[in-house]
């Protein structure tokens, strides 16, 4: 678990599923979080989200694939959203990263904010990469080359 002020981040579990099919499924927040309807963004069963948590933990390299988190609300112990690092390039030490709140009730408290800044600590930090990338839901792609 990576804690911060308001969030920790922790491993997905499957209670994790229902949430993340909900948030998967409703097609507002995912064209607000990544800027698109894409059809494998939307329509994900249970079953299927169930699966790929399986295939992807027992058959994902953490330092070449990457990782999901889910996002808990520290003051509530409430699920609220998931974020990833993702495409990670250990030669030009980079990585994308990706976040999603999907419970509108934490939105514009901090909770996005704090948990980016928990997942580039452990990042920067942890794993010593010098090269974060964001991408946007206005397609645009932020940098981070140094974090303090």
């Amino acid at each position: 678990m990576l804690a911060g002020k308001l969030t920790e981040l922790r491993p997905v579990v499957e209670e994790d599923l229902q949430n993340v099919s909900k948030w998967n499924n409703d097609e507002a927040l995912v064209t607000f979080a990544s800027g698109s309807d894409k059809a494998y963004q939307i329509n994900n069963s249970h079953m299927g989200l169930s699966y790929y948590l399986e295939k992807n933990t027992l058959e994902n390299n953490l330092l070449e694939d990457g990782q999901f988190f889910s996002i808990y609300s520290k003051e509530k112990e409430t699920h609220i959203g998931k974020c990833d690092y993702r495409d990670v390039n250990w030669i030009s030490r980079s990585a994308t990263i990706g976040i999603m709140i999907g419970e509108s009730e934490y939105w514009g408290k901090g909770h996005g904010e704090d948990s980016l800044d928990v997942l580039l600590r452990y990042l920067f930090y942890s794993l010593n990469l010098e090269r974060i990338q964001i991408d946007t839901w206005k397609g645009k792609k932020l940098r981070f080359s140094s974090y303090r």
